[in-house]
């Protein structure tokens, strides 16, 4: 299947360009969009940075994507799925941060159409990403709420009497313990 690419320029400034990309509902790694940046009409040299596409969608979650530039001085951007899975109006612009991370420009922002599927079979849950987002947060609460039962302390506390031992996890705790049977050889 072939991929629709799409050439657009936006401004450095100036208001938000309104239904400036069509897509539907569900597309994947079809909506190509080569964007070439000015400033005042002008061309915009594009710096050595990174680019970031954010996306806005209609249902108010934002959706970052990465961009790279091309030797035509233009911005390649791949429409991400998870940013075109609610039907409506998303918003779009371009970040660029500089190669050491000083400095941030962002292009003016522009619209994406996204005409809603017929059928929902082929499309992303546009709740997958607060799912994921969720879980790793109560993850990390369950990792410190084990840090502040344990008095913050990842380890035992260890004293003279600990010499020669080593630590094994005893009732999902660290413990000391000690070898046994180890010849020097083993050892």
């Amino acid at each position: 299947m072939d991929v629709i690419t799409k050439r657009i320029t936006v401004d450095l400034y100036g208001p938000r360009l309104e239904y400036y990309v069509e897509a539907h509902e569900g597309d994947r790694k079809t909506r190509q969009l080569l964007i070439t940046v000015t400033e005042d009409g002008k061309p915009y040299k594009l710096p050595d940075a990174d680019f970031i596409a954010q996306i806005r969608r209609p249902d108010g979650v934002t959706v970052y994507k990465d961009c790279t530039s091309t030797s035509d001085n233009q911005i390649d951007l791949t429409l991400p799925a998870n940013g075109l899975n609610v039907a409506g109006i998303a918003v779009c612009e371009i970040v660029i941060n500089d190669a050491e991370n000083e400095q941030t420009l962002t292009t003016q922002s522009f619209e994406i159409e996204i005409h809603p599927s017929q059928g929902k079979g082929n499309t992303i849950d546009a709740s997958d990403d607060l799912k994921s987002m969720e879980q790793q947060i109560e993850e990390l609460a369950a990792a410190i709420n084990k840090l502040e039962q344990t008095g913050n302390k990842m380890l035992p506390e260890v004293t003279k009497a600990d010499d020669g031992k080593f630590l094994r996890v005893v009732n999902g705790l660290w413990a000391a313990a000690a070898l046994t049977d180890v010849s020097e050889e083993g050892a």
